[in-house]
Parts: structure tokens; sequence; C-alpha cells
């Protein structure tokens, strides 16, 4: 089962704190960062990463409910994210 990284940032993105995690799909490892963020309100932002890539970011105010939040096909239809090469871009 594939390893993941969540890594909880605060205003200033330095690292407060992170969680290891294994899910069977990177839409499942999402699903639990962000999980995992709304219960964490003392955190600003989390962000997946697998190995040496960046594979999610989400903002505390973005995972809250009714607050717009968008599943992963809809950021990874936006532009933003990583693309084929694993290099992050944002529009």
């Amino acid at each position: 089962m594939p390893s993941y990284r969540c890594y909880f940032l605060n205003d200033e993105d330095h690292i407060q704190a992170y969680e290891s995690i294994e899910a069977d799909a990177v839409r499942e490892a999402i699903d639990r960062a962000r999980a995992m963020l709304r219960t964490r309100p003392q955190h600003r932002k989390v962000e997946l990463w697998q190995g040496a890539r960046r594979l999610y970011p989400a903002v505390y105010g973005d995972v809250l409910p009714n607050r717009g939040s968008r599943n992963l096909f809809d950021w990874l239809g936006s532009g933003e994210g990583p693309n084929r090469t694993g290099i992050y871009i944002s529009s």
C-alpha cells in the first residue's frame, strides 16, 4: 500500500506537524488529509506528499463544509497542481 506524508502548515507556510498515512489511491489519501485538516483548526494548510512530489495543497477554509471546496477532479482540471512531469504549477 502506498505511503503518503501530510504536512500541516501555519499561515507562514512553516511545518507545524506531520502524519504518515497509507492509502490505496491518491484520492483516498487526499480525502484523509482534508479530513485531518478539518479537525485541526490550529493548522491553516495541509500538503500531501509522496516521496519528493507534492500531490495536493489545501487551505483550512477550503475544506470546511459549504465553503466551496473542490474535489480532486475539480482541482486537477483547474490547471493547478502537479503536471505530468511532477512539477507543481499554479494558474
